[in-house]
């Protein structure tokens, strides 16, 4: 909020398929800091990821005003008050083959896809809503968010299009860790940019 962000953008995985043996705690603390986001002032933009369908937890979280979750078949979120459109879609089962970056929506507004993908398989084997660089870049919108490899890898800088990553580092080896990713979309059309922003 102080640097000016508008919207908390989650692209997926926010509950862990391998520990759904105790739901409770889980669900009550991923309500919390949603409620928590949206009371701040910051809604809440989210995609469900391969973890989510497979724990089965995002049929649980309950309906929660400020938070913009997006359906299993591509559409334009709209948050009010933000000048930024959200292309966006969740994953409908855990290995999803579903190709859907081509009938994500046109739109000549400012625009901020969000997609939880394994792309071709480059840098994780399961499957997930494939597809390639060159299908994001020609659906011509401001920029790209994605989801499913836990790793912050930035595949293009301007527009933006890359993996934010997880909030904790893997491996010792890779980038991530006690940071976020700050996307800047301009309200003209031009190419979205991304900062690492420690925490």
């Amino acid at each position: 909020m102080e640097r000016g962000c508008r919207a908390l953008v989650i692209t997926g995985d926010f509950f862990d398929k391998k520990a759904v043996h105790d739901p409770e705690p889980l669900l009550a603390c991923g309500e919390r800091m949603l409620r928590h986001a949206v009371v701040e002032g910051l809604p809440v933009v989210l995609v469900w990821g391969n973890h989510d369908v497979a724990s089965g937890l995002h049929r649980q979280l309950p309906t929660l005003d400020g938070v913009y979750v997006a359906g299993t078949e591509p559409a334009l979120i709209e948050v009010p008050g933000v000048d930024v459109v959200f292309p966006a879609v969740s994953v409908e089962v855990n290995r999803d083959p579903r190709k859907v970056v081509g009938k994500c929506p046109a739109t000549f507004r400012p625009s901020l896809a969000i997609l939880h993908t394994s792309m071709e398989g480059q840098w994780d084997t399961s499957e997930c809503l494939p597809t390639s660089l060159a299908e994001m870049r020609g659906r011509g919108y401001a920029g790209w968010v994605l989801g499913h490899v836990h790793d912050r890898i930035h595949l293009l800088e301007r527009p933006f299009i890359g993996y934010t990553g997880a909030p904790w580092r893997r491996r010792p080896d890779v980038p991530g860790g006690s940071e976020y990713i700050e996307v800047s979309v301009p309200s003209g059309g031009d190419a979205a940019t991304a900062t690492v922003v420690p925490v």
